[in-house]
């Protein structure tokens, strides 16, 4: 059911708000909330149905998520004036390192997956 899926990630959303504001972390509490869902999804070993289901349903409307950002940067466009040259540095400097990570971790995984399936 849809509202479960919900209901749970709202709640992992919500506990990662709880531990934010209690251990004053400078994180948000979406991410924090999504770390909590994604542990829990590690001990489980599967991702519940609910959420799979929820989830495949707000990957197609993900675009939309993207409006309130394209908002905000057309609200602030005299800062991100004098400012772009750091921005568009912290930008590409922070999207290459996720590349570079990503690629990392993948080539660690895949190497272990591999001596285990041997």
């Amino acid at each position: 059911m849809i509202i479960r899926g919900a209901v749970f990630l709202l709640g992992a959303q919500a506990l990662g708000q709880l531990i934010a504001r209690l251990f004053h972390l400078p994180l948000s509490d979406a991410v924090i909330g999504l770390v909590l869902a994604f542990s829990f999804f590690l001990v489980r070993k599967s991702v519940p149905k609910d959420v799979e289901t929820l989830s495949d349903g707000l990957i197609h409307i993900l675009p939309l998520l993207f409006v309130p950002a394209a908002v905000g940067i057309v609200q602030y466009a005299g800062v991100l004036k004098h400012s772009w040259l750091a921005l568009s540095t912290t930008i590409v400097t922070s999207a290459v390192l996720t590349m570079v990570i990503t690629f990392v971790v993948f080539r660690f995984i895949e190497h272990h997956a591999m001596r285990h399936s041997s």
